[in-house]
């Protein structure tokens, strides 16, 4: 009896074992395979991938930083620069779902039925994949692929996806990942189509409505479409998403509700978000862009001014206090109160903080407030400063670098002009009234240098104070959790650097002499250096700064040639401010300043007839008809063979010069064709009749045909004359 129950007990064993080999094969399609590949794919290599990718997402998620001094993207994603930190668990992903793609896949067709088939039957057997987490295995692939910022491998597996399942409801989710391939490859037309395609299947499901929304008004951001992307926005919260994105939806609606100066619906709904316990920084910038949307809707400054000012005082705001500070000066501002502005702005960059955006929108609108003051010299550093924090996928991110290297260009021009007015100055006065001046900007220096040294040093302390408790905690973490690991492979310690180092020297590039934000080795301009070289009497190099008397001596033009070197960098400093100011920023006030100053001071520069010419079209162009004609006499009478006199003594100069050109054209062209056809008499002709007009108009041209011309006639000692004249005078000529 014993015996016959061991004997069935191997049986059942062997058979079981028997039917789980049967079973693992995918090269048939039975019931009990597709059971087996279904059951072991999804609760193995798909759960774990898909588990990884949950976990890895949230992870990131949590820990990126929104730039709220910008529109919001809708999603949140990597770039080159975070792509690294999900890469590892994304290979992880995909090698997971690539073993259920590889293992377990099963295409070989069922046995089909006999008789009469029912259409879901049908459409069961024309099915190309009957493991039903092969599709998801690709999705997922792809997903992981997008994030690893793969976007053309992410696209390719979700055009595979569609090619191949286009039958399964998996086809929506992943036409949306495709649109959002797409939009981050810039390919905004194909995205739109893909959208569209899924939009108008009538067996969307609704549950993904929210996401297709969000997706359509991400497109439509990326292009700064706001009317459309506020449309989508709206009907996305409308198809209720997960609260984090209802949210964030209801946030982005609000900054483009504030960018399109719709201030009443943008501070409504910053409102609501504030309410919406979202997390501290989106509560915070709600709270901070609520308060500059509410003057705008009210005119009443002071409830948002006691507001603002009751936030600076709340300890949960220090790491906000530069934000504060802004939004303070963007109410002043708006009140027209630009001392009260500038003096918050300078707080705001006062505060510090590690917000280099923020940096950049302080300094931008205080550099802004001093242009349209004209007061470029003062805007010119902030500006500078400026471009120093800014991204560079900044709107306007060229043709702010473009104003900002010509104010660089003018403000050096001007201070060209004053350092030289200043040295003249010097020059004119007695030894004992000059080393006097200098010795008082001597104490100058040294009293100011003094202040930056206390001031280094109490902001040392209090750097050092506050950060103390942190560098006591990392250095607990590190014992703890990195036991011995070296600096540079512990990235608590490695953040805790970075941090320490931006905050002490900004952003700043890997280079030489990275420390120096004015990268010049050697300048003999003042305001750029405190120290030259020279060498002594010896023969040796040595070092004087600007605490020696002689590094001021050096530079005053004390002799003839000093001063002549002198005034020619004030006369070409003054023609270069004109044509800036004139041509640059459209200030013709200070082009004519410049200009007539130079004519003022050096009535024989050599740009005297550019100077002229170019305050004839100023006053023209505001139709100062005294002015105009004054210049105009003034060209006329002293540079009457200019084309610009004749010209203006002659309104129809330049049709007739242009005339006078056509018929030269046309004469060469009878030349040449006379030439061609062995008529070298003609030929002759027309060429004498071209050198009687004095025009060098075609000259090269024309000597040419007539060298050749000779050679025709054989005489080849006249050829050789013109191509020695050619190669004289027309080296270049082709």
């Amino acid at each position: 009896m014993v015996l016959h129950k061991l004997k069935l007990r191997h049986i059942i064993f062997f058979t079981g074992i028997l039917l789980l080999l049967f079973a693992c094969s995918t090269k048939k399609n039975t019931a009990v395979n597709r059971f087996y590949h279904n059951l072991t794919s999804h609760y193995n290599a798909y759960f774990n991938g898909r588990d990884n990718y949950k976990v890895a997402i949230k992870n990131f998620e949590k820990s990126y930083n929104d730039d709220y001094t910008k529109i919001l993207p809708v999603f949140k994603y990597t770039d080159n620069q975070t792509a690294s930190s999900l890469s590892g668990a994304m290979d992880i992903v995909i090698e997971k779902a690539t073993k259920v793609i590889k293992f377990h896949s099963i295409t070989a067709k069922p046995k089909r039925k006999s008789g009469h088939l029912s259409k879901k039957q049908k459409a069961f057997y024309k099915k190309n994949e009957y493991n039903n987490w092969v599709d998801d295995s690709w999705l997922l692939i792809g997903k992981a692929k997008f994030y690893k910022t793969d976007y053309m491998g992410a696209l390719q597996a979700f055009k595979y996806i569609i090619s191949e399942y286009g039958y399964d409801e998996i086809r929506f989710e992943t036409g949306l990942w495709k649109a959002r391939a797409e939009i981050q490859m810039k390919q905004y037309d194909d995205a739109l189509t893909s959208l569209q395609l899924i939009d108008g299947d009538k067996d969307f499901p609704k549950k993904l409505k929210s996401e297709l929304y969000a997706v359509y008004a991400d497109l439509y951001l990326k292009q700064k479409k706001y009317n459309d992307a506020v449309n989508m926005l709206n009907k996305a919260i409308k198809y209720k998403p997960k609260k984090n994105n209802r949210v964030r939806y209801q946030f982005i609606l609000a900054q483009i509700y504030e960018h399109l100066h719709q201030y009443e619906n943008a501070t409504n709904l910053y409102a609501i978000v504030a309410k919406s316990n979202p997390p501290y920084e989106m509560a915070f910038a709600s709270m901070i862009s609520r308060a500059t949307s509410y003057i705008d809707k009210t005119g009443n400054p002071q409830p948002i001014i006691k507001q603002l000012h009751k936030m600076l005082k709340d300890d949960k705001n220090n790491d906000y206090q530069d934000q504060i500070y802004y939004a303070l000066a963007s109410v002043y501002l708006k009140t027209g109160n630009e001392p009260m502005a500038l003096e918050n702005l300078k707080h705001s960059v006062e505060s510090g903080g590690g917000n280099t955006q923020q940096k950049a929108k302080t300094y931008l609108l205080i550099a802004d407030i001093y242009f349209n003051r004209k007061a470029y010299a003062l805007s010119q550093p902030y500006y500078d400063s400026t471009m120093m924090y800014l991204d560079r996928d900044y709107e306007n991110y060229k043709q702010l670098k473009n104003k900002t290297d010509n104010l660089t260009e003018l403000v050096k021009n001007i201070n060209t002009v004053q350092l030289q007015d200043s040295l003249q100055m010097l020059a004119r006065l007695s030894a004992k009234e000059r080393m006097a001046i200098i010795n008082d900007i001597i104490k100058a220096v040294k009293k100011k240098k003094e202040e930056e040294r206390l001031a280094e040093v109490e902001q040392q302390q209090y750097y050092y104070q506050n950060n103390n408790l942190q560098m006591q905690q990392y250095q607990q973490g590190l014992q703890q959790n990195q036991g011995g690991k070296w600096y540079f492979y512990n990235p608590a310690m490695l953040s805790m650097g970075q941090a320490e180092f931006k905050q002490k020297w900004g952003n700043r590039k890997l280079e030489d002499n990275w420390r120096r934000k004015n990268k010049i080795v050697v300048s003999f301009d003042m305001e750029n250096e405190s120290e030259e070289l020279e060498v002594d009497s010896a023969g040796q190099v040595v070092k004087i700064d600007n605490e020696n008397p002689q590094y001021y001596l050096r530079k005053i033009p004390l002799t003839d040639s000093m001063m002549t070197a002198s005034n020619k960098m004030i006369k070409e400093a003054l023609y270069n401010l004109g044509i800036l100011y004139r041509e640059r920023f459209n200030n013709y006030q200070e082009a004519v300043k410049a200009f007539e100053t130079l004519i003022a001071r050096f009535s024989e520069t050599d740009n005297k007839f550019a100077v002229y010419y170019n305050l004839y079209q100023i006053y023209k162009l505001e139709k100062n008809k005294e002015q105009e004609e004054k210049y105009k006499n003034l060209i006329l009478s002293e540079f009457p063979d200019s084309e610009m006199a004749k010209s203006i003594s002659d309104p129809d100069y330049n049709k007739k010069k242009e005339a006078k050109l056509n018929h030269i054209k046309e004469l060469y062209v009878q030349t040449y064709l006379s030439f061609s056809n062995g008529n070298t008499q003609l030929a002759n002709q027309m060429i004498r009749e071209y050198e009687q007009m004095n025009n060098s108009f075609l000259q090269s041209k024309f000597l040419l045909l007539k060298a050749l011309n000779q050679a025709k006639r054989r005489d080849y000692n006249a050829m050789k004359q013109i191509f020695i004249q050619i190669g004289k005078e027309f080296p270049n000529s082709p």
